[in-house]
């Protein structure tokens, strides 16, 4: 997903979630792209934190285990796109980061 995103955006990859973490309180970015079942501290807690120090920065959850519960909650937290993985449409994606971004452009993924 970094390779591709990287085309047209510059991109940060992080590990885990502890990472993305550190990275936010680092860094500024446009746009949080991350799995909502991320090693360490879930991807909704990531967003959660970037939306606490980043308010302009957008967000796109992920998940290969999606729920009712889980996308009532990700748009409960504002998220601005949620996704359904494994999805081999990388332009789809691109898409929705794109939608997300509207224009800006350093992205989180997680």
């Amino acid at each position: 997903i970094a390779e591709y995103l990287s085309k047209r955006h510059h991109v940060t990859a992080a590990k885990d979630g502890d990472e993305a973490l550190a990275l936010l309180k680092r860094e500024s970015f446009d746009l949080v792209l991350a799995d909502r079942h991320l090693p360490g501290t879930s991807g909704l807690r990531v967003i959660e934190h970037a939306q606490r120090l980043l308010p302009h920065c957008a967000s796109v959850l992920y998940t290969a285990y999606p729920s009712y519960d889980s996308v009532k909650e990700a748009f409960a937290t504002g998220v601005d796109a949620y996704l359904v993985r494994p999805s081999d449409d990388l332009k789809k994606l691109a898409e929705k980061v794109a939608e997300a971004l509207g224009g800006r452009g350093g992205i989180l993924l997680g």
